[in-house]
């Protein structure tokens, strides 16, 4: 079942990205600021959907290279199992990824590949230490793909992005607007 909502949602931000049509191509700017919506899931087999929401910044560094720092704050929720007794744990993650992205083409449509890291602090209480490093600090690395689309009057960017972690590993599907 949660396999096949996450398929919907990830059918639905590509399906979005056609929905407009622009019929000149804009110039790049130098910066570009825009919010993004996720579904989060983390990767093992207690893990279940969550949202995240966040603010992004696309600064222009090279011809194709763009550096993107973001504010993501992340409602995550999984199944703890411990003495045969099951306790559903909900925790809320502040991420500040920084990634460099890569743009190989100049088109209306254009793929993108994006890696950094995300610095992540974990809001919750101690409780939820049980799944997530033992410090409130830890430091994933990210990689993902995307889908850079040029509308008439802004830019979307459906991305599937994984998170990897020692103790702790995330799929996103995100939707980035950018003005």
């Amino acid at each position: 079942m949660r396999q096949s909502i996450f398929c919907l949602l990830l059918l639905a931000n590509f399906l979005t990205a056609f929905g407009q049509q622009s019929d000149t191509l804009k110039p790049i700017k130098q910066i570009q600021y825009g919010f993004m919506l996720c579904a989060n899931q983390t990767t093992d087999k207690a893990g279940q959907l969550g949202f995240s929401l966040g603010a992004l910044a696309d600064a222009h560094v090279a011809e194709k290279l763009f550096l993107q720092g973001q504010f993501l704050m992340s409602f995550i929720s999984f199944s703890s199992t411990t003495n045969n007794t099951t306790k559903r744990i909900e925790t809320t993650l502040l991420s500040f990824p920084m990634h460099i992205l890569y743009k190989p083409f100049k088109l209306k449509t254009n793929p993108t590949v994006s890696f950094g890291c995300s610095p992540t602090f974990d809001l919750s209480s101690n409780a939820n230490k049980l799944y997530f490093p033992p410090r409130p600090l830890f430091f994933p690395l990210d990689i993902g793909l995307g889908l850079d689309r040029q509308l008439k009057y802004f830019t979307i960017t459906p991305e599937i992005r994984y998170s990897y972690h020692q103790t702790a590993s995330f799929l996103f599907l995100i939707l980035n607007f950018k003005g």
